[in-house]
């Protein structure tokens, strides 16, 4: 009787330099592949012996038979045929169990070789097709997904190992999809430092949209990849080790990253670099540095250059590279700001006592420049999770918005929400240096971040629309949102204040939802006609200014 028998077992071991911008190469397992493949014809009948029931001239049920090459057979018969569930083992030491059907190994079944090596699931014509796990014993290595004519493909895990191939105690793992043996499509690399790249591959490189993870160094890449290096548009973060590689938290927190144009690893054309002290960098790079005939940098003070940079320096007309004066091109994250921060006020100011308001309102914020950053800093961490020592976040204007509320700023003239649009002139300067207004005055994004230098033009702004009709000028306005307001109490009241917040978010969430119910009857579905259930719908809705200015709730 004739068997055809095809299986797959290749020890390669493959490794692969994997370049990051910046850094030295760092080798990393990339792929190993073991696979074995072998047919074997016998004769049409035992050449030593067989046993078993007959049927005139068949074989059938359950027997065994020894072939002259040492190969074995125990198990059922059909029509003379190995059929059904048996074992079948090669005189070199593999040994397959499982189901056959008319002498070829098709089925479910059980390979296993000699060194150790296990594949257990689906076989077609001898070869693994379907599903199945595979253990290479010697390289540690087990795969467990989709096989198609006993190659790798359609989507799979494999893991590789020091010592071990159980599933948990791998130091590095390939889950995603595969063509002809090679990680194609999508897929998440985690390697055994820890580093993670989770996107597009092809022909095992990393090629198309990803995200890159470097655990050890806080650093994140999401974007384009070209033949295994970030190339086309791209965003380069780095964070904090308490940051868990969240890129999320660049754009909330003071955190240097970079957005714009990568070509094979580097910073190249158009890109904006966000630095931790709130300067910002727009323009041209050339070889990861800053180069550009006319870039644009705005000071952590709000300064604003406009002109030349050569090899990451500020190019002066005469040619010499330099920095701006009281400040440098490449500012240290950190740095604190310089007193006076710069104040975009001119459309505040009469034309006549311009210079004098525009130096009392400097005044009057420097008086109170530690309590309003201690404020800022305060409000910040409001939901972050963040230490009371950590100063890095951003104040967003959902946060800002409870300061107001807080103290009592909102009046039924001016709510929340409509102080809040009063905001939106406080980075008109960097709208038109070619940036994105991060202040725009739109309550369904209540996450967007202000600058410490924002948040005083922004108190600039408010107190002139909140307070035009008790003060005769601007700086008269600022002191009394001050003093009678943000200030008035003193720095230990913050304390409290997170659980009056909390009070007033369930208060408010409880408002909100019998407003539901009586302005969307129909909605009583969602919230079952209760105002309880009403507020349980509402709970992950996140708060907008317009609800923390409601004089009905507080």
């Amino acid at each position: 009787m004739g068997i055809g028998h095809a299986s797959s077992h290749t020890r390669a071991d493959r490794w692969q330099a994997v370049s990051c911008p910046g850094r030295a190469p760092v080798v990393r397992a990339h792929a190993r592949t073991c696979t074995h493949a072998r047919t074997q014809q016998h004769t049409d009948a035992p050449d030593t012996d067989s046993s078993g029931d007959t049927d005139g001239a068949h074989l059938d049920g359950q027997g065994s038979a020894v072939f002259a090459s040492g190969n074995t057979y125990t198990g059922s018969f059909k029509s003379s045929m190995m059929d059904g569930h048996g074992c079948y083992q090669w005189a070199d030491g593999v040994r397959y169990t499982g189901e056959l059907r008319a002498n070829e190994v098709s089925g479910d079944g059980t390979l296993e070789w000699p060194d150790g090596a296990v594949y257990t699931g689906q076989l077609h014509a001898g070869l693994r097709h379907g599903r199945g796990v595979y253990r290479c014993a010697r390289s540690a290595v087990r795969y467990e997904g989709d096989w198609v004519h006993g190659l790798r493909q359609g989507h799979g895990v494999i893991e590789f190992s020091g010592s071990a191939c159980e599933p948990g105690g791998c130091v590095a793992s390939y889950d995603g999809n595969w063509q002809h043996n090679r990680k194609n499509g999508r897929g998440r690399f985690q390697y055994a430092s820890g580093n993670v790249y989770d996107g597009d591959w092809l022909d095992d490189v990393k090629h198309g949209h990803g995200r890159m993870h470097w655990r050890a160094l806080h650093e994140v890449y999401v974007g384009n990849w070209h033949n295994g290096q970030p190339h086309g548009q791209g965003a380069y973060y780095w964070l904090k080790k308490s940051d868990d590689g969240r890129e999320e938290i660049a754009k909330r927190a003071r955190r240097n990253y970079y957005e714009g144009e990568f070509f094979e690893g580097k910073r190249q054309g158009r890109g904006t670099m966000h630095y931790a002290d709130g300067s910002v960098y727009v323009g041209m790079f050339v070889d990861n540095l800053k180069h550009d005939d006319a870039a644009v940098f705005i000071y952590a003070d709000g300064r604003v250059y406009r002109g030349a940079f050569d090899n990451d320096r500020i190019q002066l007309p005469s040619g010499g590279p330099a920095a701006a004066p009281g400040s440098s091109p490449l500012p240290t994250p950190g740095r604190p700001l310089p007193s006076p921060p710069v104040l975009h006020i001119d459309d505040l100011l009469p034309g006549s006592a311009a210079d004098v308001e525009r130096e009392q309102v400097e005044h009057v914020v420097l008086r109170h420049l530690a309590q309003l950053r201690e404020l800022y800093t305060w409000y910040s961490q409001l939901g972050s999770g963040a230490a009371r020592d950590d100063d890095s976040w951003l104040l967003s204007r959902l946060q800002l918005s409870q300061m107001l509320a807080d103290c009592a700023v909102p009046s039924r003239r001016l709510d929340a929400a409509a102080l809040l649009d009063v905001l939106a002139p406080a980075c008109r300067h960097a709208a038109e240096a070619g940036l994105l207004n991060d202040l725009l005055p739109d309550p369904q994004q209540p996450d967007q971040t202000l600058l410490f230098r924002q948040f005083l033009e922004g108190l600039v702004r408010i107190a002139q629309a909140r307070f035009a009709l008790l003060h005769g000028s601007l700086p008269d306005r600022l002191s009394h949102l001050l003093s009678q307001h943000l200030l008035a109490q003193p720095p230990a009241v913050l304390q409290d204040r997170g659980a009056l917040h909390e009070r007033r978010r369930g208060q408010l969430l409880d408002v909100l939802a019998v407003r539901h119910q009586q302005q969307q009857p129909q909605a009583t579905s969602h919230v079952d006609g209760d105002a309880a259930a009403g507020a349980a719908w509402l709970r992950d809705r996140p708060l907008l200014p317009a609800d923390l200015a409601d004089d009905s709730v507080w």
